[in-house]
């Protein structure tokens, strides 16, 4: 599948085609399942982690503001893609130098997954 071929592209460190391949992804899937499926909204996630990669951060950061409240629509606050998308966003402000802000995504995301998956 694409996808596929989107995370073998980003595992190989080839970031700028990672970023075709998932905006093709996105466009099948928002055209066959909607802007709001959560398999659309998934994979929103790794184009927020591409961004990342691609030192993009303020648009990576919406990226992930935005997929985590679909996240929480869907799925209710704690569940573990909501804490893998706090994850994100933490890393979004560590590397714009927002440390306390990073600090707190990180800790609400420990917690979540703690309180999922237990001590």
């Amino acid at each position: 599948s694409l996808f596929c071929k989107a995370s073998i592209l980003r595992n190989q460190g080839r970031c700028l085609e990672t970023k075709r391949v998932l905006d093709q992804v996105i466009a099948c899937q928002r055209e066959k399942l909607g802007k709001q499926h959560p398999l659309t909204v998934g994979t929103l996630l790794a184009v927020a982690f591409n961004y990342m990669d691609l030192a993009k951060y303020a648009t990576a950061g919406q990226v992930f503001e935005r997929t985590n409240q679909l996240l929480r629509k869907f799925y209710g606050k704690d569940h573990a893609l909501v804490a893998i998308g706090l994850v994100g966003l933490a890393e979004t402000f560590r590397c714009k130098g927002m440390y306390k802000k990073a600090q707190e995504s990180h800790e609400a995301a420990l917690y979540m997954r703690r309180k999922i998956l237990g001590e």
